[in-house]
């Protein structure tokens, strides 16, 4: 084998490792990471240029939609040409033709955004119409496979959207046209305790982000429900006792009121009648005095440095939330 041999060979190897990690790299910018968060299909006034559907990309890179397919099981059908970023939305809204798409788009947008055009409005030029008692939405690729799917069936409350509860996105599939997944004031796909799709003013899982449009329908257009738990308010004392002390409080009610307790010991005293927060359960014992009430920053937090004399040192210390009631973690001085 000749040199040149050897280094042809070598060279076609590594342009077919490139190759394979060239097109790992395009698959996996690729990734079908967009969800369907809230519909419309039965809205107050006429339908067209008032059903919506809203795609969400749960993901970390932006995603080429075109190509992509938004269809029923029957004769509705929209070819995309769009990308969704990270983290953002597109409003497709529907409606047979009696308007054009463009129209569709200035109509949402009149009525849910003040008239302000935002280009993540798209309006459908092709007949899409939401049946207002059952139809299913399935969302496709470019290569015809299914992203996203649901059907409902004849639980719909005029004027009110339909919103996912939740935010792991571990489900795609909400049934077929043959068996419906959405209940929309109970638990989806069949599940005892799986919310799924809920009507915005559902009593189990009320939208917390709706609002009404100017024609009384109510929605939350670009908003997802966002199930992660808060933090804790948290409690952190630094230095030394006696002497110079700092007071930090994180993850309170921004611009809001907190109250500063201290007490000979911890305990399980209830906050007694004639005081916020009757009945709360604190971490002090029945010694517990009010040191003072501060109020915390936008961001929920409260800070100050201040001087512990030694007779000061080791009584306990707990931070309540006047508007939340939440209590916080306990600290030694």
């Amino acid at each position: 084998m000749t040199a040149n041999t050897a280094f042809g060979e070598k060279t076609m190897r590594k342009a077919r490792i490139i190759g394979m990690v060239t097109l790992m790299s395009t698959t996996l910018a690729a990734a079908n990471t967009v969800a369907v968060t809230e519909f419309l299909n039965n809205a107050e006034g006429d339908d067209t240029g008032r059903e919506f559907v809203e795609l969400y990309n749960y993901g970390g890179s932006d995603v080429d939609l075109t190509g992509w397919m938004l269809n029923d099981e029957d004769s509705d059908s929209y070819t995309l040409d769009a990308t969704i970023d990270a983290g953002d939305f597109l409003i497709l809204v529907g409606g047979d033709n009696s308007i054009t798409g463009a129209a569709k788009k200035a109509l949402f947008e009149t009525e849910w955004l003040s008239g302000v055009p935002d280009a993540r409005v798209i309006g459908m030029d092709q007949s899409w119409a939401f049946g207002n008692s059952s139809d299913e939405i399935v969302l496709s690729d470019a290569d015809s496979a299914v992203v996203w799917n649901l059907a409902y069936d004849n639980d719909e409350t005029t004027g009110r959207a339909t919103f996912l509860t939740v935010d792991d996105y571990a489900v795609t599939d909400f049934g077929t046209k043959a068996a419906p997944g959405i209940v929309r004031e109970g638990f989806d796909n069949g599940s005892l305790d799986f919310l799924g799709y809920e009507s915005n003013d559902s009593a189990l899982a009320e939208d917390p982000n709706a609002y009404e449009s100017t024609e009384l329908n109510w929605g939350s257009p670009f908003f997802i429900v966002d199930d992660t738990p808060p933090a804790d308010l948290t409690l952190a004392i630094t230095g030394s006792c006696p002497g110079a002390m700092t007071v930090d409080v994180t993850n309170a009610t921004p611009n809001s009121t907190i109250a500063v307790i201290y007490a000979l010991s911890t305990g399980s005293l209830l906050v007694p009648a004639g005081n916020p927060c009757v009945g709360t359960e604190l971490g002090l014992n029945n010694t517990a005095q009010l040191y003072s009430t501060e109020t915390t920053d936008g961001d929920g937090a409260f800070s100050i440095e201040v001087t512990i004399p030694g007779p000061g040192c080791g009584l306990y210390v707990q931070i309540l939330d006047l508007a939340s009631c939440d209590t916080s973690n306990v600290e030694q001085l």
